[in-house]
């Protein structure tokens, strides 16, 4: 935990000019993938989980509850997310401007929530916070599929978490 609090500090802190991912045949299309299932997880998974419906809420269900890290997942997701978005945008100023706008937009969002393990979808008024910062997650993916996508030549497709 504090070797990733200072990982995190030291990024934040000092960030170092962005080198892109190596591009191996596919692997802009793998990264690209992984990227948007990030998302989609921490977006549908980590933060809907527990939200279940405005009727039912289920904050039981939220992931690494009893250890009291739901919302530091999805910080340390986001955090990862963003750093391999940037990568793979490097050369494409305007993506990478784009991706630091949403993920500092979703990062304060977080930062703002005072509910460690979404306990607070109960009630209305928490509940409304965390429907923002999951709005928030969806916009980056909004950036990552019509930005990052194009950028790369790839466009996100079938996944396994779609139930299909």
């Amino acid at each position: 935990s504090g070797r990733l609090d200072l990982w995190v500090c030291r990024r934040r802190c000092h960030p170092r000019r962005r080198r892109p991912l190596p591009q191996h045949r596919g692997s802009g299309a793998r990264a690209f993938q992984g990227a948007d299932l990030g998302l989609e997880f921490t977006a549908d998974t980590r933060i809907g989980r527990p939200m279940g419906s405005f009727d039912r809420p289920r904050p039981n269900r939220a992931e690494t509850r009893r250890s009291g890290r739901s919302l530091r997942n999805v910080v340390v997701a986001l955090t990862f997310l963003q750093d391999l978005a940037e990568r793979l945008a490097a050369d494409d100023v305007a993506v990478v401007a784009a991706f630091d706008d949403r993920f500092d937009e979703a990062l304060a969002i977080a930062a703002d929530l005072d509910d460690p393990v979404f306990a607070g979808t109960a009630k209305p008024q928490s509940r409304l916070r965390v429907e923002v910062l999951q709005q928030s997650v969806a916009a980056i993916r909004d950036v990552a599929r019509q930005d990052l996508g194009p950028h790369l030549g790839v466009a996100s497709g079938f996944n396994a978490l779609d139930g299909d």
